[in-house]
């Protein structure tokens, strides 16, 4: 069994904080997804909802903070906005939360800051967190439409851009959102940065988001045939390399 701790190219203080939370074993989805981020490959992954444990959040969240690590700048923030690094967009305020806990647990004793952005009632307190200077922001859309709308956040700086559950929030009502922070002036273009896109079905909208928004040679996966792909005496094409 291969191990996220003697993964090729893991930063070393990702490997200490992995090893003392004892998470070393890899899971059939992060052996697929991992590659992909760190080469900074955009993807697009078909991943149902019903992939408890597949280990999608910690492939997403290790890929990041090796990048962010390995290159670290400065943060850019003037006291009123900030310029982060990467970004989450993930639809609810619990799916906010768990990333940002794997966040905080794997990124710890290193100079990465970041912060939530998941409801508008607490505007004061999250825009203070924001404005002083974040590596990476995990947000849902509404919240972070907001902030951007404000020129509380701008993405001149970005490199990781995360899309989770993408169908979700169309379904939510959330695409004239998500196009409105995705079509921002500040945005740097998406042969500047690494975007991946997470949905648990591919309908016709969540492909166009992907051929718009993703450079050309992006990968496609579904995470359920990966899944069946492992097992003994089936095989599927996982793989839409473009």
């Amino acid at each position: 069994m291969q191990t996220l701790l003697g993964y090729n190219g893991i930063h070393k203080r990702l490997s200490i904080n992995l090893s003392k939370i004892k998470y070393n074993k890899i899971t059939i989805i992060q052996k697929y997804v991992i590659p992909i981020l760190m080469g900074g490959r955009d993807i697009i992954a078909r991943s149902p909802s019903g992939l408890a444990g597949s280990g999608k959040t910690t492939a997403i969240v290790i890929s990041t903070l090796n990048c962010l690590l390995k290159n670290l700048t400065a943060i850019n923030s003037d006291g009123y906005h900030s310029d982060p690094s990467a970004v989450f967009i993930v639809p609810t305020k619990q799916r906010v939360i768990h990333i940002y806990n794997v966040i905080s647990r794997l990124s710890e004793k290193t100079p990465i800051k970041y912060g939530p952005l998941f409801d508008i009632k607490s505007i004061p307190n999250q825009k203070r967190i924001i404005q002083n200077g974040v590596h990476i922001v995990i947000a849902t859309p509404e919240s972070l439409f907001g902030f951007v709308n404000r020129g509380w956040i701008t993405f001149t700086a970005l490199q990781i851009l995360v899309l989770d559950e993408v169908d979700c929030m169309f379904e939510m009502g959330f695409k004239p959102e998500i196009e409105f922070i995705l079509n921002n002036q500040t945005m740097v273009s998406k042969d500047k940065r690494t975007t991946a896109v997470f949905s648990s079905t591919m309908t016709n909208s969540v492909k166009q988001l992907a051929m718009i928004y993703q450079k050309p040679d992006y990968v496609s996966i579904d995470m359920e045939e990966i899944i069946e792909s492992s097992r003994p005496s089936t095989t599927l094409d996982i793989f839409n390399r473009r």
